[in-house]
Order: structure tokens, then C-alpha cells, then sequence
């Protein structure tokens, strides 16, 4: 559920430029600048917040349950079960499929199999064109009508995830932003009482 999650999240950012007419002038913003949003949602777990940071090919998502870090090539996910404590974190090379799911840059660029619909001014949805793509049956996205940045996100999913509709709403939303360089990096080495658990 959660990689599902990231997936919707992902794909949100993407959305609110599917449309060709939207489409260049958002993806060229998010290509140029930093991105960070806190964005509040239900995955099924009850209420959450998270915060995503992208730049270029690199992505970072937090909330109170896992860390996950992308530098371009490595990922890193961290699993965070209280007490500000990772247990475990799993290091893997992402193939072409989870990089779709997991970096909104890569989703942002391609959406195939979705067929993608907008009202010329805030509105655009996307809505599979088989049974699901990834587990997504309808995408709708809400952005400003003035900067593009996304508000809310509502989301239909395929049955076999039991869970119908998954509702983001997008509470800060901020371009330009400059990263350190150890932003979108783990160094688990900050983290000495975690299992390292090395998939590459």
C-alpha cells in the first residue's frame, strides 16, 4: 500500500500538467527548481502528513513512517516504527518500472496508458485506459489557476486495493528551493543500530 501510495503521490505532481496545455510549462518549473510540499492524505492507515522534496532526478518523501531517499540511481527506504528510530533500511538500485513509481520527475514525462482530459484552466484527470494502471482507475487533480501548484488530488483505485478513493490535499507547495547536497542521500551510517538490508 505504501509503494501505491508513493505511486499516487508521484503522480499528482505529474498531473497538474498532463494536459498538453499545461503539461510543458509545469514539467519545464519542476525541471529548473526544487519542489517541496507537505501534503496531508489517508491511506487507509488513518490521517498522515508527509513532506516531499524533488530536484532534477532526485526525490525525497517522509512521514512518520518511512524515509525514502533517491539520489538519481540509489534508493534508500527507511523503515521508521516510533520513537524517531529507523529498524531497517532496504538499499536497492530502482529498475525503469519502480523509478515511474517512485521519482515524480520520470512520472511527470510519461503516462502511458492513462488517457488524459483537462477544463483548460484547473482541472485534469486522468482515467486508465484498460482496468488500472498501477492500481490507479481515475486521477483527478485541482491546481491553482494562476501557478499550476497542485491543491488537491483525488484518487480512485483498482478494488483489488480495498480501498476505493484516496484523497491528497496539497498544504504548502514551494519552488526554488536549494537542497544540501545530503538531501536526497542516507548515510546509514547516522543510523548504527539499523539492519542494512543491501538488495543491489
Amino acid at each position: 500500500m505504501k509503494k501505491l501510495f508513493i505511486l499516487i503521490t508521484a503522480v499528482s505532481f505529474s498531473v497538474c500538467s498532463s494536459a498538453q496545455t499545461l503539461l510543458d510549462r509545469f514539467v519545464s518549473s519542476l525541471e529548473k527548481t526544487g519542489v517541496q510540499a507537505v501534503i496531508s492524505y489517508n491511506d487507509g492507515n488513518g490521517p498522515e502528513e508527509g513532506t516531499m522534496s524533488l530536484s532534477g532526478s532526485r526525490y525525497r518523501f517522509e512521514d512518520s513512517e518511512t524515509i525514502i531517499w533517491f539520489d538519481g540511481k540509489t534508493m534508500w527506504r527507511g523503515q521508521d516504527y516510533g520513537a524517531d528510530m529507523i529498524e531497517e533500511i532496504y538499499i536497492s538500485t530502482p529498475t525503469p518500472q519502480e523509478q515511474f513509481m517512485l521519482n515524480p520527475i520520470t512520472a511527470l514525462k510519461h503516462h502511458d496508458g492513462f488517457s488524459v482530459t483537462d477544463d483548460g484552466r484547473s482541472t485534469i484527470t486522468l482515467k486508465a485506459i484498460g482496468e488500472s494502471v498501477d492500481g490507479i482507475t481515475l486521477l483527478t487533480v485541482k491546481a491553482d489557476e494562476k501557478t499550476l501548484a497542485p491543491k488537491t488530488i483525488t484518487v480512485e483505485c483498482d478494488p483489488e486495493f480495498d480501498l476505493p478513493v484516496i484523497t491528497i490535499t496539497v498544504k504548502e507547495f514551494k519552488t526554488g528551493v536549494k537542497f544540501d547536497k545530503g538531501t536526497f542521500t542516507c548515510n546509514v551510517k547516522d543510523y548504527p543500530d539499523a539492519d542494512i538490508i543491501d538488495l543491489r
